[in-house]
C-alpha cells in the first residue's frame, strides 16, 4: 500500500484565496479604495471559480487543481480561519479529489497522534464512537464538518477494504495517557527486567491532570522545575532505544515515539536553555 502525505500547491492556495478576497471586497459596497479595485481586479484575472462547496457534489468544476497535484506526493490543505463550514467543506471535495482520482492514501492531520490511532482504527475497522473522537479532538476540529469528512473517510474504507485511506495525528505536545501505557506494555513483553526502572520515569512523565491543564501548568515552570522532567524523558528515551529489534519493528518505533517526542522533553529542553527573566 502506497502512503502518501501531502505538499501545498500555490494553485490551489491562490484559488482558495482569491475566493476570499472576492467575498470580502464584495461585502463593503461604498467603501472601495483604489488599491481595492486592483485586489479585485487581479481576482478577476487569476481566480479559477467553482460551482459549489457542497461535499456530495462532483468534482469537474476543481478540475483545474489536477495538473498542480499530479506529481506532488505531498499536498497540503490549510485554512484563513479554523471551523468556517465553507472551507472545511471545500478542503472535503480536495480531499475526494486527492483520494478518488490522484491515489492519495494518508491524511494528516494537525491533531494529537494518540487520538490519531483511535480515529485510523474507526475509518478502518468501525470501532469506536465517532462523536467522541471529535469530542477529544482541538477544539477547532469538534463540528460537523469535520464530523463528515471522517463518515466519507469510513465510507471510502468500507468500499475499499484493499486499499484503504490511512489518518495519521501529527502533533505531539498533546501526548496522552495511552502513549504512556503503551510504551509500558512494550516494555513489559519484550524487556521485562528494564519494567520497574521504566516505570519510574513514566510515573514521572505522566501527564498530573487534563492534558491541556497540564501544559499550561508545566510551560509556568521555572527552567530548575523542568530539569527533573528532562532528566526522566531522556532516560526513558534513552532505555526504549536500546532495547533489542529486528528490522522494521512497527511495535518499537510505536513505543519509540512518544519517548523522542515527548512533549515534556520538547518543553523541558527549551526551558532549559531559556535564561531566567529578572524578577
Amino acid at each position: 500500500m502506497s502512503y502518501r502525505f501531502v505538499r501545498t500547491s500555490g494553485r490551489a492556495v491562490a484559488v482558495l484565496g482569491a475566493a476570499l478576497l472576492l467575498v470580502c471586497a464584495a461585502t463593503t459596497p461604498g467603501h472601495a479604495t483604489r488599491s481595492d479595485r486592483r485586489i479585485v481586479h487581479w481576482i478577476e484575472r487569476t481566480a479559477t471559480p467553482i460551482d459549489t462547496v457542497d461535499p456530495g457534489a462532483g468534482l469537474d468544476d476543481l478540475a483545474h487543481l489536477s495538473p498542480a497535484v499530479a506529481n506532488a506526493s505531498i499536498v497540503g490543505l490549510g485554512e484563513q480561519v479554523h471551523g468556517a463550514k465553507e472551507l472545511l467543506q471545500l478542503k472535503l471535495r480536495t480531499l475526494r479529489l486527492l483520494v478518488e482520482e490522484h491515489g492519495f492514501r494518508s491524511v494528516a492531520w494537525e491533531d494529537d497522534w494518540t487520538l490519531g490511532l483511535e480515529v485510523d482504527r474507526w475509518i478502518k475497522t468501525g470501532e469506536g464512537d465517532l462523536g467522541s473522537l471529535v469530542g477529544q479532538m482541538s477544539t477547532a476540529h469538534r463540528n460537523r464538518e469535520v464530523e463528515r469528512t471522517l463518515r466519507w473517510l469510513r465510507d471510502y474504507n468500507r468500499a475499499h477494504p484493499a486499499d484503504p485511506v490511512t489518518f495519521v495525528g501529527v502533533e505531539y505536545w498533546s501526548t496522552r495517557e495511552s502513549a504512556y501505557d503503551a510504551v509500558k506494555a512494550y516494555i513489559a513483553e519484550r524487556a521485562p527486567d528494564h519494567l520497574a526502572e521504566a516505570s519510574v520515569h513514566l510515573a514521572f512523565l505522566r501527564p498530573r491532570a487534563e492534558i491541556n491543564e497540564w501544559k499550561t501548568e508545566y510551560g509556568m515552570m521555572d527552567a530548575d522545575d523542568k530539569a527533573p522532567f528532562l532528566r526522566h524523558a531522556r532516560q526513558l528515551r534513552r532505555l526504549v532505544r536500546d532495547l533489542p529489534r529486528g528490522a522494521g519493528d512497527r511495535d518499537h518505533s510505536l513505543a519509540a515515539h512518544p519517548c523522542a517526542a515527548d512533549p515534556e522533553l520538547l518543553r523541558a529542553l527549551r526551558g532549559v536553555a531559556e535564561p531566567r527573566l529578572p524578577r
